[in-house]
């Protein structure tokens, strides 16, 4: 499906909820322990209710190098739409090695051909890794695999999570056999021009301004070295990561975390210090670590929402009872007289 599907369904199913109300920034949201009610107050308005779902998506994650610098030459990839490339700008660097990098690299490529520009990639990766799509990476993405990953240690999820990154977080196949064309024709059909630079295993450790443009300073992590690099303009396609709401600052003592994570529920609810209270705040896009590495993807909107409502509503009014998924994640019935671990440890002695 493409993007422009998705937008178009999004505008048939809001139109359809009148009391939906846009353009309106969320100023705070607290709890009152008399009244047993979040107050939510949006342009100076206060709402009530019984119950909050929050929703308010990934923010841009900026390396530590570049936190408070305002120049049009530093910007993040989401802002690309928004900003203009000078004319002047001939040397382009891009951090990151994803999707977005990827689609940005090959963007310049062919829109600014004729300014010859001197692209440099760099990326912490060994090399231009293909998102992994097949079938069975796929089963990820099905409710069966969150219900399952919940239940899991933390330190198992943090593994599990480092090993399945390019479900979610690799270049598509077909894009980096582009990107190769066009290198290869760029190479043989115009050798004079400037060919870009990519540059694996590299990370971006500093960066300064100047009157002349960006200075930046890389580190090849395979030959420990460390390289100055003088371009024009910097974009960060450095990905997004979850933030607590500033908006929720006021109930933030309230939030039980883990690892500055919140620590959700089954049922996308905020696990709460105090239990004294059966009023609960949901946060979607919140439980990577809780639910594995489709919990901001699309792929599970419907079905995430159902689970919230049939929470809020104390029964189940969406059937959620998944059997789609090909995998079998854990045994049907569970041997209550041995771990794992302890067989290891008797067959070791065997």
């Amino acid at each position: 499906m493409s993007r422009q599907e998705f937008e178009d369904y999004y505008r048939w199913a809001t139109s359809g909820l009148p009391q939906l109300q846009f353009n309106s920034r969320v100023e705070k949201v607290d709890f009152d322990d008399r009244s047993q009610l979040f107050e939510i107050t949006v342009d100076a308005q206060t709402f009530r209710a019984k119950n909050v779902v929050v929703g308010t998506g990934l923010t841009p994650c900026i390396p530590a190098c570049c936190e408070n610098i305002e120049s049009p030459r530093i910007f993040h990839a989401g802002e690309f739409a928004y900003r203009t490339i000078a004319p002047a700008w001939k040397r382009i660097a891009l951090v990151g090695g994803g999707q977005t990098a990827a689609e940005l690299f090959l963007y310049l490529m062919q829109e600014y051909k004729s300014h010859d520009l001197a692209l440099t990639w760099v990326t912490r990766r060994h090399n231009l890794l293909p998102m992994d799509d097949s079938p069975f990476i796929n089963e990820f993405f099905y409710p069966e695999y969150s219900e399952y990953f919940f239940d899991l240690a933390p330190k198992i999820k943090d593994q599990l999570l480092n090993k399945q990154r390019l479900a979610s977080d690799g270049i598509s196949l077909a894009l980096l056999q582009s990107i190769h064309q066009r290198l290869y024709e760029q190479r043989i059909i115009t050798p004079k021009s400037t060919m870009p630079i990519i540059m694996s295993s590299t990370e971006l450790l500093d960066l300064h301004l100047s009157d002349k443009g960006v200075s930046l300073q890389i580190g090849h992590e395979d030959s420990n070295r460390v390289h100055n690099v003088e371009v024009d303009a910097v974009i960060l396609c450095t990905g997004y990561e979850y933030r607590v709401p500033e908006f929720l600052a006021l109930l933030i003592n309230r939030f039980d975390f883990h690892d500055s994570k919140p620590r959700l529920q089954r049922d996308f609810s905020v696990h709460l210090k105090s239990g004294d209270s059966d009023r609960k705040l949901y946060l979607q896009n919140a439980g990577r670590h809780t639910r594995g590495v489709a919990d901001p993807n699309l792929s599970l909107t419907s079905w995430r929402s159902a689970t919230i409502l049939n929470s809020i509503f104390g029964r189940e009014i969406f059937d959620l009872h998944d059997k789609s998924a090909m995998m079998s994640w854990q045994y049907p019935i569970e041997d209550e007289t041995a771990t794992l671990e302890k067989t290891r440890k008797v067959l070791a002695n065997v």
